[in-house]
């Protein structure tokens, strides 16, 4: 496959903003409307009385992940049923980098150092996920309605200026916002290191403006809606790395969750991403089960 890329990058550039263009419009996102036909109107009641419940907050951001968009909606049903009130945070091009954006997609990186990914991945990216979400009746939030022109360009300016060498260890109010940007940078270029990457500082800064609007974005949401919980997908990189250091530090409880390794598993880490728990979990929590067939 890479040697594929390599030989025919515009291509295969092509092919993957069409297979986009294509899951955005057809059957890559869960269809709700038939599912809650056939359960009368409990979504809707057990809404009115979730109203109290508690907050919960699912912070899918981005958009064009539809199988974190179609297991995340069946949380926001399964939580609403329960009386939870469920809010969902989702990117709305508002950032200059994130976890969707790859080296492979731009043959020419120069393109993504001077436009980011709004030209292209932005414009099939919000609006499947807020369908999806909107067809469940939950309170959904975009990223620019909570982070201010004034924010913006401080987040600018603080990755144009900070020395590259200082960006990886680089805190906003103790949260290790250069550690995820890093982090982001690492997966846009599938390396395990930034070094003779092209461009790489480049990257880099676009990966610390990102998480410096995410960290504004969620910080101010999570201050205007006490939230006693967040759920997401992997927990590290931008924008869910950031998110997951906001809620901590806002005494939201985090729950990360991935794809496990068995078919139709999953993996709910709590408090920290399941790159960390898996590592620290004592076995005494698990080690004298009996495990039955």
């Amino acid at each position: 496959m890479r040697h594929w890329i390599r030989r025919f990058p515009r291509l295969w550039r092509a092919s993957r903003l069409a297979r986009r263009w294509y899951h955005a419009r057809w059957g890559a996102y869960p269809d709700w409307q038939p599912i809650l036909a056939q359960g009368g109107d409990r979504l809707q009641q057990a809404k009115t009385t979730a109203a109290g419940g508690p907050r919960v907050l699912i912070a899918t951001s981005i958009g064009s992940y539809a199988h974190a968009t179609t297991l995340e909606s069946a949380l926001a049903a399964a939580l609403t049923l329960r009386g939870a009130d469920v809010h969902v945070l989702l990117c709305d091009a508002a950032l200059p980098a994130c976890a969707e954006c790859e080296a492979s997609l731009y043959p020419n990186l120069n393109r993504f150092v001077s436009e980011g990914p709004s030209p292209d991945l932005c414009r099939d990216c919000l609006r499947p996920s807020e369908a999806v979400y909107e067809a469940l009746g939950v309170t959904t939030h975009r990223y620019s309605d909570w982070v201010t022109p004034v924010e913006r360009a401080e987040a600018k300016a603080v990755a144009a200026t900070i020395p590259e060498n200082e960006i990886p260890d680089y805190r906003l109010d103790d949260l290790a916002l250069g550690e995820h940007a890093r982090a982001g940078a690492i997966r846009f270029f599938a390396s395990g290191s930034l070094t003779d990457q092209p461009h790489a500082e480049a990257v880099l800064r676009r990966y610390l403006e990102a998480a410096l609007v995410t960290a504004h974005a969620a910080r101010r949401l999570m201050r205007a809606h006490p939230f006693t919980s967040a759920v997401f997908t992997h927990g590290i990189y931008v924008p869910w790395g950031i998110v997951g250091e906001v809620a901590r530090a806002e005494g939201v409880r985090v729950v990360n969750w991935n794809v496990a390794y068995r078919k139709r598993r999953f993996i709910f880490s709590h408090g920290d991403t399941y790159h960390h728990t898996l590592m620290s979990e004592a076995t005494e929590a698990w080690e004298h089960e009996e495990l039955t067939p």
